[in-house]
């Protein structure tokens, strides 16, 4: 079980607030015992129950925790904001063509794992106006992207064609590329025995990355049973859950899990909750909350 909160804006929540003193688009923790805010740069020494929250554009509290007992706080993690990178593939050393003859490019699409499905195959039949290898390469590369549901996307110099899969997303398991139309995260390469002498280097592997929008928004939509309301199978209504991800932003994530007092005859899946605080990587995460909690 996951719940996210996030803190939009560009500095954190501070100390000393009350429910309702609180600032837009943050995250505060705040003492049960005072009802005030603590300060998340250092540890809060004496204050054993917490709960922590998450403000929208106009102060109001939007979401809060359970009270959380800080002797049941299983574990804290921090990880900052990592990019995400398609994998490249370079493809050099093309031969002068023979009229006549076809060459092929062959990609597998193994985002999940498995082959030989889906597969795409760019093949060029040399005729006397692909007499050099930098028409091939030309050739090769607009197959590629003259298919609308290209698994990768082509770009090429006088004597290179560099395939480019999508950015990796787990919103979608299939990528996202902006500046093409690729679709496959991970890909495998084969050529024809015409191209036996081409060389293939793997370039960059793919990167899936961490506090992207993609990354949050799938956790968030998971979290707040966005999954639920859009591919229910059920004939009542349900409220549109209200998302905060910002597409303009990325985040660095601080997990906390923490166990519940759920019994294995209730349910062994729910022995433990985490919460995922999502901080605009412009706020810096000065919360530091393994020192709050004491880790």
């Amino acid at each position: 079980m996951k719940h996210i909160l996030f803190n939009n804006a560009a500095g954190i929540g501070g100390s000393s607030r009350s429910y309702t003193t609180v600032d837009p688009n943050l995250i505060y923790l705040f003492d049960i015992s005072t009802k005030t805010s603590l300060n998340t740069t250092v540890e809060a020494d004496g204050v054993d129950n917490f709960m922590i929250v998450q403000t929208d554009e106009n102060s109001n509290i939007v979401f809060q925790t359970p009270i959380l007992a800080r002797e049941n706080i299983e574990r804290v993690k921090t990880t900052d904001y990592v990019a995400p990178d398609p994998q490249v593939t370079t493809l050099g050393a093309f031969p002068n063509p023979v009229t006549g003859t076809e060459y092929s490019v062959k990609v597998v699409d193994v985002t999940n794992g498995y082959e030989p499905y889906p597969v795409q195959t760019a093949t060029v039949v040399a005729t006397s106006a692909i007499d050099t290898a930098a028409k091939l390469i030309i050739a090769l590369r607009d197959a590629f992207n003259n298919n609308s549901r290209s698994l990768v996307t082509a770009t090429s110099t006088s004597t290179t064609l560099v395939l480019t899969g999508a950015i990796p997303s787990l919103q979608t398991q299939e990528g996202i590329y902006v500046g093409g139309s690729s679709t496959a995260q991970s890909f495998s390469t084969s050529l024809s025995e015409e191209l036996a002498g081409v060389t293939l280097t793997p370039t960059a592997a793919p990167v899936f990355g961490t506090g992207s929008y993609n990354h949050v928004r799938y956790l968030e939509e998971n979290s707040q049973a966005g999954q639920g309301f859009l591919y229910r199978a059920t004939p009542f209504q349900a409220e549109k859950p209200v998302f905060y991800s910002d597409p303009t932003l990325t985040y660095d994530l601080v997990s906390i899990l923490y166990r519940t007092n759920t019994t294995p005859n209730i349910a062994k899946s729910n022995k433990y909750v985490e919460y995922i605080l999502a901080y605009n990587t412009a706020a810096g995460l000065a919360a530091n909350w393994q020192t709050v909690f004491g880790f």
